[in-house]
């Protein structure tokens, strides 16, 4: 895993925060080019990493899906409400993107993704002061 919860390979673990060459694309779960990783999120990420490394389905996890959403209402982005998914949960057939957002893959799935996350963080804060 990379150190922001991607696969990588050897090649692109030191283009892990660089836009792909001629795309303009990012590797899936970084940062884009024009955000700044703090200390602080990079701390989190790799708790995450190491206390999650699952999905919520139990697949390996290969990103992190930012919470943008609660109770049908837009939240400012925010690199501390995330919540680890495999592809096919975060971008595949019936996963989070797919359906239209968390709410309605609680509904396809049962998994409370605002819920997890919350509580992620939460127990981040806690056990780290």
């Amino acid at each position: 895993m990379g150190v922001f919860g991607c696969q990588t390979s050897n090649a692109d673990r030191a283009l892990d925060l660089a836009p792909r060459a001629g795309t303009g694309a990012i590797h899936p779960g970084t940062y884009s080019e024009d955000r700044m990783t703090t200390a602080a999120t990079k701390r989190y990420w790799n708790w995450l990493e190491q206390a999650h490394p699952d999905c919520v389905c139990g697949r390996p996890r290969e990103c992190f899906h930012h919470i943008i959403h609660v109770n049908w209402q837009r939240i400012t982005k925010d690199d501390m409400l995330v919540i680890g998914l495999c592809h096919a949960c975060h971008q595949g057939k019936g996963g989070v993107h797919d359906l239209g957002g968390d709410q309605r893959f609680h509904e396809a799935t049962g998994y409370d993704l605002v819920h997890l996350a919350t509580l992620r963080r939460h127990n981040f804060e806690v056990s780290n002061g």
